[in-house]
């Protein structure tokens, strides 16, 4: 694959058509794998205060991990989205329930009266995508929001960005433009994958 637009449309097509074979209780035992390792693993299970995504039910369902977070009061916080510019302003999350909202999309967010949470506190952004690859590249779906974030605060001074993701969503090459991050690194329900220790 090239560094294209239409290459990133085929690497969602792949993993979609391969999602789309997998059972929503496969989906959960995955997940609840992906979830152990988030607490498990030093640098997600240490990290001061993570950004967490707050999935769609065709994501990684990392609530668990967050859910554990909040039970053992340790700080954690989530993006809330300006849907005009598809910015990014972490909130602190303090309850699952009451404290996020459903926006647009049909995507939870924190709520809008949360506290807003400097990026200089943030060390671990859990990073949702459609696409990953084995070297950090991650294709999303297409909006841009977690590129613009980056970008803007230059996450990758200090902070490290994880991309969470089933093992049906690894494929051999995903296409990475300029503008694009990646990973510092991959966690699916098989393993770790840390592009840089490779």
């Amino acid at each position: 694959m090239s560094n294209s637009s239409n290459d990133k449309q085929e690497a969602r097509s792949i993993v979609r058509e391969r999602l789309a074979k997998v059972s929503t209780e496969e989906m959960r035992a995955w997940s609840s794998v992906i979830c152990r390792r988030l607490i498990e693993w030093a640098a997600t299970r240490d990290a001061a205060c993570p950004m967490v995504y707050l999935p769609t039910p065709e994501e990684a369902w990392v609530d668990c991990y967050t859910g554990w977070r909040l039970k053992n009061q340790l700080a954690v916080c989530g993006p809330r989205v300006d849907w005009e510019s598809w910015e990014m302003t972490p909130r602190v999350i303090e309850d699952l329930k009451d404290g996020v909202e459903i926006r647009c999309h049909g995507i939870r967010e924190p709520i809008a009266g949360a506290p807003e949470v400097g990026v200089g506190q943030i060390d671990l952004v859990l990073t949702p995508g459609v696409a990953f690859d084995e070297s950090g590249a991650r294709v999303g779906r297409g909006a841009g929001c977690y590129d613009r974030f980056f970008a803007r605060n230059d996450l990758m001074d200090g902070i490290l960005a994880v991309g969470v993701c089933f093992e049906a969503q690894l494929v051999s090459l995903a296409p990475l433009e300029a503008h694009d991050m990646p990973m510092g690194a991959i966690i699916t329900e098989r393993r770790i994958i840390e592009p840089m220790k490779q």
